[in-house]
């Protein structure tokens, strides 16, 4: 899987793209399809992405393909096996922003007054309009069951990240309980890509990672509590308080 860009682009669009996804060139690979076409000619949808503004104060990089481009170079992963599904998860992670973007349009028109098209960028609820996109995507790409189930978990989870240090207990508990084993830590490793994947200096990538590891710290906690008690919804909160409150006594 080592084929320079040029043996890439020659391929047929469904072998570019997977073979890419095995390299650390899959986004400037990306960029390449879309910048001559192939991207649009045959998934439109994560073409368009390109098309869907952010907030700069944000998102410097001012679109959600640039986005996109960006998680998908901060997927650290040696197994190239898991790499590709991760990338894969970055490439269609926010795909539930074409919707948004498209409601956002139909709003601003329906109004009939002057608006800007950088100026629509509220993307409530993204994430889980998303799910049914990548899972058309991962249809069309005929993806291996694991990386579609994986892209679609990723999909709806990632925005969950941001908020695990304001989360309560139980929601952690119900984040933790939809997600398989297999996947938790890939899923928190493109939840970390998703939050890196910004036009910021260095420094502020750094502080992401601190910040980051901070919020991860109680959902971790959370999950092996979850698999050492073996209790069930009904009882977790009583049982993981007093599980807290002992640790804390032995810190």
């Amino acid at each position: 899987m080592n084929q320079n860009a040029a043996d890439l682009l020659s391929m047929d669009f469904n072998t570019t793209l997977k073979t890419a996804l095995y390299t650390e060139n899959a986004a400037n690979t990306l960029r390449v399809m879309h910048m001559n076409g192939r991207l649009k000619e045959n998934l439109p949808l994560v073409d368009r992405l390109f098309e869907v503004p952010e907030r700069t104060d944000f998102h410097p990089e001012g679109n959600s393909g640039e986005h996109t481009l960006l998680t998908i170079k901060e997927v650290r992963e040696e197994n190239p096996e898991t790499a590709a599904m991760m990338r894969y998860a970055m490439m269609v992670h926010d795909l539930g922003k074409v919707v948004t973007f498209n409601e956002q349009v139909t709003k601003a028109e329906a109004k009939g007054e002057p608006y800007e098209i950088k100026d629509l960028t509220k993307h409530y609820g993204h994430a889980e309009k998303g799910v049914a996109l990548v899972n058309k995507v991962s249809d069309i790409l005929q993806v291996p069951d694991d990386w579609k189930e994986f892209a679609a978990l990723v999909c709806k989870q990632h925005m969950k990240a941001h908020d695990f240090d304001k989360m309560r207990d139980i929601k952690l508990y119900e984040f933790n309980d939809e997600i398989p084993e297999k996947f938790y830590e890939p899923l928190m490793q493109c939840c970390l890509a998703d939050a890196l994947g910004r036009d910021v200096p260095a420094a502020a990538k750094e502080q992401t990672k601190s910040d980051f590891a901070d919020k991860r710290a109680k959902t971790d906690d959370v999950r092996h509590f979850m698999k050492i008690s073996n209790g069930d919804k009904n009882n977790f909160a009583n049982s993981y308080a007093k599980y807290k409150k002992q640790n804390d006594g032995n810190g």
